[in-house]
Protein backbone atom coordinates (compact mmCIF):
# COMPACT_ATOMS: atom_id res chain seq x y z
CA UNK A 1 0.00 0.00 0.00
CA UNK A 2 2.80 2.41 0.87
CA UNK A 3 4.43 1.65 -2.48
CA UNK A 4 1.30 2.74 -4.33
CA UNK A 5 0.89 5.86 -2.22
CA UNK A 6 4.49 6.88 -2.78
CA UNK A 7 4.19 6.40 -6.53
CA UNK A 8 1.37 8.45 -8.15
CA UNK A 9 1.80 6.64 -11.49
CA UNK A 10 1.15 3.24 -9.85
CA UNK A 11 -1.92 4.63 -8.13
CA UNK A 12 -3.22 6.00 -11.45
CA UNK A 13 -2.59 2.65 -13.21
CA UNK A 14 -4.45 0.81 -10.44
CA UNK A 15 -7.43 3.15 -10.80
CA UNK A 16 -7.40 2.73 -14.59
CA UNK A 17 -7.27 -1.07 -14.36
CA UNK A 18 -10.09 -1.10 -11.82
CA UNK A 19 -12.17 1.42 -13.76
CA UNK A 20 -12.05 -0.40 -17.09
CA UNK A 21 -12.15 -3.98 -15.82
CA UNK A 22 -14.73 -5.71 -18.03
CA UNK A 23 -16.30 -9.12 -18.14
CA UNK A 24 -16.35 -11.34 -21.20
CA UNK A 25 -20.15 -11.03 -21.47
CA UNK A 26 -20.02 -7.22 -21.39
CA UNK A 27 -17.26 -6.91 -23.97
CA UNK A 28 -18.96 -9.50 -26.19
CA UNK A 29 -22.29 -7.68 -25.98
CA UNK A 30 -20.68 -4.46 -27.16
CA UNK A 31 -19.40 -6.25 -30.28
CA UNK A 32 -23.05 -6.64 -31.33
CA UNK A 33 -24.77 -3.71 -29.67
CA UNK A 34 -22.56 -0.88 -30.92
CA UNK A 35 -22.92 -1.87 -34.63
CA UNK A 36 -26.68 -2.30 -34.11
CA UNK A 37 -26.89 1.21 -32.63
CA UNK A 38 -24.79 2.71 -35.45
CA UNK A 39 -26.99 1.02 -38.05
CA UNK A 40 -30.14 2.39 -36.43
CA UNK A 41 -28.63 5.88 -36.49
CA UNK A 42 -27.44 5.40 -40.08
CA UNK A 43 -30.92 4.35 -41.15
CA UNK A 44 -32.43 7.43 -39.51
CA UNK A 45 -34.32 5.49 -36.83
CA UNK A 46 -33.42 7.82 -33.98
CA UNK A 47 -37.08 8.24 -32.95
CA UNK A 48 -37.45 4.44 -32.67
CA UNK A 49 -34.73 4.42 -30.03
CA UNK A 50 -37.17 6.08 -27.63
CA UNK A 51 -40.48 4.60 -28.89
CA UNK A 52 -39.80 0.95 -29.77
CA UNK A 53 -39.46 -1.34 -26.68
CA UNK A 54 -36.74 -3.41 -28.40
CA UNK A 55 -34.68 -0.30 -29.10
CA UNK A 56 -35.28 1.09 -25.62
CA UNK A 57 -33.95 -2.20 -24.23
CA UNK A 58 -30.84 -1.72 -26.39
CA UNK A 59 -30.21 1.72 -24.86
CA UNK A 60 -30.80 0.34 -21.37
CA UNK A 61 -28.36 -2.53 -21.95
CA UNK A 62 -25.72 -0.14 -23.30
CA UNK A 63 -26.27 2.11 -20.29
CA UNK A 64 -25.79 -0.77 -17.85
CA UNK A 65 -22.63 -1.99 -19.59
CA UNK A 66 -21.22 1.56 -19.61
CA UNK A 67 -21.91 1.93 -15.89
CA UNK A 68 -20.35 -1.42 -15.00
CA UNK A 69 -17.29 -0.86 -17.20
CA UNK A 70 -16.61 2.67 -16.07
CA UNK A 71 -17.55 2.27 -12.41
CA UNK A 72 -17.16 -1.43 -11.52
CA UNK A 73 -16.74 -0.50 -7.86
CA UNK A 74 -20.45 0.39 -7.75
CA UNK A 75 -21.38 -3.26 -8.28
CA UNK A 76 -18.70 -4.37 -5.80
CA UNK A 77 -19.96 -2.11 -3.01
CA UNK A 78 -23.71 -2.53 -3.56
CA UNK A 79 -25.09 -6.07 -3.25
CA UNK A 80 -28.17 -5.31 -5.39
CA UNK A 81 -26.06 -3.84 -8.19
CA UNK A 82 -23.75 -6.86 -7.96
CA UNK A 83 -26.71 -9.23 -8.52
CA UNK A 84 -27.91 -7.05 -11.42
CA UNK A 85 -24.46 -7.13 -13.00
CA UNK A 86 -24.13 -10.89 -12.50
CA UNK A 87 -27.48 -11.65 -14.18
CA UNK A 88 -27.45 -8.81 -16.74
CA UNK A 89 -25.92 -11.08 -19.45
CA UNK A 90 -29.28 -12.89 -19.65
CA UNK A 91 -30.83 -9.53 -20.48
CA UNK A 92 -28.06 -8.72 -22.99
CA UNK A 93 -28.68 -12.02 -24.79
CA UNK A 94 -32.37 -11.15 -25.26
CA UNK A 95 -31.56 -7.59 -26.33
CA UNK A 96 -29.09 -8.78 -28.96
CA UNK A 97 -31.50 -11.43 -30.25
CA UNK A 98 -34.43 -9.01 -30.62
CA UNK A 99 -32.28 -6.36 -32.34
CA UNK A 100 -30.17 -8.72 -34.46
CA UNK A 101 -32.30 -8.27 -37.64
CA UNK A 102 -30.99 -4.69 -37.88
CA UNK A 103 -27.44 -6.03 -38.10
CA UNK A 104 -28.33 -8.90 -40.44
CA UNK A 105 -30.11 -6.56 -42.88
CA UNK A 106 -27.00 -4.39 -42.98
CA UNK A 107 -24.28 -7.06 -43.19
CA UNK A 108 -25.97 -9.94 -45.02
CA UNK A 109 -29.50 -9.10 -46.23
CA UNK A 110 -29.92 -12.14 -48.53
CA UNK A 111 -31.30 -15.22 -46.79
CA UNK A 112 -29.49 -18.54 -47.14
CA UNK A 113 -32.55 -20.81 -47.36
CA UNK A 114 -31.74 -21.93 -50.90
CA UNK A 115 -28.23 -23.00 -49.79
CA UNK A 116 -29.60 -24.91 -46.79
CA UNK A 117 -32.22 -26.60 -49.00
CA UNK A 118 -29.48 -27.65 -51.43
CA UNK A 119 -27.43 -29.06 -48.53
CA UNK A 120 -30.43 -31.09 -47.31
CA UNK A 121 -30.96 -32.41 -50.81
CA UNK A 122 -27.28 -33.35 -51.18
CA UNK A 123 -26.99 -35.01 -47.75
CA UNK A 124 -30.33 -36.84 -47.60
CA UNK A 125 -31.53 -36.93 -51.19
CA UNK A 126 -34.77 -35.24 -50.12
CA UNK A 127 -36.26 -32.30 -48.27
CA UNK A 128 -36.59 -33.63 -44.71
CA UNK A 129 -39.21 -31.06 -43.71
CA UNK A 130 -41.45 -32.31 -46.53
CA UNK A 131 -40.69 -36.02 -46.07
CA UNK A 132 -41.49 -35.92 -42.34
CA UNK A 133 -44.87 -34.19 -42.73
CA UNK A 134 -46.76 -37.50 -42.94
CA UNK A 135 -45.43 -38.47 -39.48
CA UNK A 136 -46.49 -35.25 -37.77
CA UNK A 137 -49.35 -35.28 -35.30
CA UNK A 138 -50.53 -32.82 -32.68
CA UNK A 139 -49.10 -34.45 -29.50
CA UNK A 140 -45.65 -34.72 -31.11
CA UNK A 141 -45.77 -31.08 -32.24
CA UNK A 142 -46.80 -29.97 -28.73
CA UNK A 143 -44.06 -32.08 -27.12
CA UNK A 144 -41.46 -30.70 -29.56
CA UNK A 145 -42.57 -27.12 -28.91
CA UNK A 146 -42.34 -27.53 -25.13
CA UNK A 147 -38.96 -29.28 -25.44
CA UNK A 148 -37.62 -26.44 -27.57
CA UNK A 149 -38.95 -23.83 -25.13
CA UNK A 150 -36.98 -25.38 -22.25
CA UNK A 151 -33.85 -24.27 -24.08
CA UNK A 152 -34.62 -20.75 -22.87
CA UNK A 153 -35.54 -21.69 -19.29
CA UNK A 154 -33.07 -24.34 -18.13
CA UNK A 155 -29.86 -22.24 -18.30
CA UNK A 156 -31.27 -19.30 -16.26
CA UNK A 157 -32.85 -21.66 -13.70
CA UNK A 158 -29.56 -23.55 -13.36
CA UNK A 159 -27.69 -20.24 -12.99
CA UNK A 160 -30.08 -19.07 -10.24
CA UNK A 161 -29.72 -22.36 -8.32
CA UNK A 162 -25.91 -22.24 -8.49
CA UNK A 163 -25.90 -18.56 -7.48
CA UNK A 164 -28.24 -19.22 -4.54
CA UNK A 165 -25.87 -21.92 -3.27
CA UNK A 166 -23.02 -19.38 -3.26
CA UNK A 167 -20.94 -21.20 -5.89
CA UNK A 168 -19.88 -17.96 -7.51
CA UNK A 169 -16.91 -19.24 -9.51
CA UNK A 170 -19.05 -21.97 -11.10
CA UNK A 171 -21.77 -19.39 -11.77
CA UNK A 172 -19.31 -17.10 -13.58
CA UNK A 173 -18.08 -19.99 -15.75
CA UNK A 174 -21.66 -20.97 -16.57
CA UNK A 175 -22.53 -17.37 -17.42
CA UNK A 176 -19.55 -17.06 -19.77
CA UNK A 177 -20.30 -20.45 -21.39
CA UNK A 178 -23.97 -19.57 -21.94
CA UNK A 179 -23.04 -16.24 -23.43
CA UNK A 180 -20.42 -17.82 -25.71
CA UNK A 181 -22.94 -20.37 -27.05
CA UNK A 182 -25.42 -17.60 -27.92
CA UNK A 183 -22.60 -15.45 -29.28
CA UNK A 184 -21.59 -18.21 -31.72
CA UNK A 185 -25.25 -18.75 -32.65
CA UNK A 186 -25.73 -15.06 -33.44
CA UNK A 187 -22.63 -15.07 -35.64
CA UNK A 188 -24.19 -18.06 -37.42
CA UNK A 189 -27.42 -16.10 -37.94
CA UNK A 190 -25.43 -13.28 -39.53
CA UNK A 191 -23.39 -15.60 -41.79
CA UNK A 192 -26.40 -17.68 -42.89
CA UNK A 193 -29.68 -15.90 -42.17
CA UNK A 194 -32.64 -18.17 -42.90
CA UNK A 195 -36.38 -18.29 -42.40
CA UNK A 196 -36.46 -22.08 -42.20
CA UNK A 197 -39.04 -24.65 -43.40
CA UNK A 198 -42.15 -23.20 -41.73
Amino acid sequence: MSGILSNPRKMKDTRTNRRFRSRFEEAGSLIFMIPILFNLLRLGQVSNLFLDPEKISLLLALGLITLFLYKPEYSEMNSRLKIIRDFAPLFYILVMYSNLPVLIQSLNPKDADHILLAMDQYLFGMQLSVALQEYMFEPLITFSTISYATYYFFPPVLAILIYAKGKYEIFRKLSAAMFLSFFIGYIGYIIAPAIGPR
